[in-house]
């Protein structure tokens, strides 16, 4: 019985995170069709604390950097730090679009790559996954 449980769980956690992607990457190509800019699909915490995916851009980016500076002056300065750069975020984003003028964008398999890492890490959030 707690097979079949585990079993019925872990699809309806990958369908909600399978629409949670959908939805991201939706919004993240739908701005960059509009404003023509870069987007990354990132791990945000909502209000809530729960784990949303939000776009971002690359000002979007450098603010949130520049609010974490101001935010945790005195406390500790990792966030100012030159690890946090763009190749970074690029690294560990969910799904990005390409650039202004259309390159660096991913490939058809690194894109299904990444989503299918989204939805283990569902399923490890989930705690479903046995490792």
């Amino acid at each position: 019985m707690k097979k079949l449980f585990r079993r019925f769980a872990a699809k309806l956690v990958t369908l909600y995170y399978r629409r949670m992607y959908r939805k991201g990457v939706e919004a993240c190509d739908k701005l960059h069709a509009e404003r023509k800019n870069a987007y990354y699909l990132i791990d945000w915490p909502d209000k809530n604390g729960k784990r949303v995916l939000k776009p971002l851009s690359r000002r979007g980016f450098r603010s949130l950097k520049h609010w974490a500076q101001s935010f945790y002056f005195g406390v500790d300065m990792k966030y100012w730090s030159h690890d946090y750069n763009m190749s970074t975020l690029r690294e560990g984003a969910w799904y990005y679009t390409p650039d202004r003028a259309e390159n660096h964008g991913l490939s058809e398999s690194e894109k299904e790559v990444r989503r299918l890492a989204f939805l283990r890490e569902g399923l490890r959030r989930a705690k479903l996954l046995d490792e």
